[in-house]
């Protein structure tokens, strides 16, 4: 009889063995593809950050176009994008913003624009269709 429970003894625990083995690699297995989505997620989101950076400009500029001569208006950008420091290019109707090897761009009515958006609060004028970034 003892040797029979002693038989049942071994035999649970190499079953346990085997579960926690194929748990582990089961786990294992896993964390990449857990780690390879969260990437992606994280740069889908700064790549929106900086769609959005590029569509605000745009609408500001297309806004001061729509309302004439002489419109004033202050508008304020993100100082980085995901830590990093960003360029604003605005060249023949398009915005463009880059930051760490990446653009993204939007266009906009405006062709004719006259000095450079940077991070921070920026101030635009409408001076005979064209747009004057101004220095405050």
């Amino acid at each position: 009889m003892s040797m029979s429970v002693s038989a049942n003894k071994g035999q649970a625990s190499f079953e346990f063995m085997i579960v926690i083995i194929f748990l582990s690699i089961l786990f294992a297995a896993t964390i990449p593809t857990l780690g390879d989505r969260q990437v992606a997620l994280t740069e889908r989101e700064v790549s929106q950050q900086g769609k959005a950076i590029a569509d605000t400009i745009a609408y500001e500029f297309d806004l001061a176009m729509a309302q004439g001569d002489g419109y004033y208006r202050n508008f304020e950008l993100p100082a980085e994008i995901a830590y990093s420091d960003y360029n604003v290019t605005v060249d023949n109707g398009t915005v463009l913003v880059e930051w760490a090897q990446t653009q993204r761009f939007t266009g906009t009515a405006a062709s004719d624009v006259d000095g450079e958006i940077e991070p921070g609060v920026n101030a635009i004028e409408n001076q005979d269709g064209t747009i004057v970034v101004v220095e405050e």
